[in-house]
């Protein structure tokens, strides 16, 4: 019993680092768009679509791409405000989760994306919307 009340702890540290570090930070591609602290247990038969769409709160349109997220370490001495707080988002992805995942949902011009790695049996990160034209 007290194992899962460390893994809880652990996740809900998790989730309030991201919801601490992404206030503020917006996804920049052809508009701007806040970031979102997504999380959802994961069961073992759902696939990672299947996993996102069972705990996101609003419809997604067809998945398009699922690819890995690598994070960089390197942070340039130029870089603006904006990309250092991407950076320090990422960086609480990649030390708290692995098999980190970048799965985008519909087709140009409005891309819905998620940033995504597993805890515990949970599926934790950040979803956005990217708009490509």
């Amino acid at each position: 019993m007290s194992k899962r009340k460390g893994n809880d702890s652990k996740i809900s540290k998790v989730l309030d680092e991201l919801k601490e570090k992404s206030k503020d930070v917006l996804y920049y591609s052809e508009a701007e768009y806040p970031m979102e602290v997504f999380s959802v247990k994961q069961l073992r038969h759902e696939t990672l679509e299947e996993t996102i769409r069972h705990g996101y709160k609003h419809k997604l349109p067809t998945l398009v791409h699922i690819s890995n997220l690598s994070i960089d370490d390197n942070q340039e001495p130029e870089e603006s405000e904006e990309d250092k707080k991407w950076n320090l988002l990422l960086a609480v992805l990649g030390n708290n989760l692995s098999d980190l995942k970048v799965a985008r949902f519909g087709d140009e011009p409005e891309i819905k994306v998620f940033f995504v790695g597993t805890l515990d049996g949970w599926l934790i990160g950040l979803s956005t919307t990217s708009i490509e034209t």
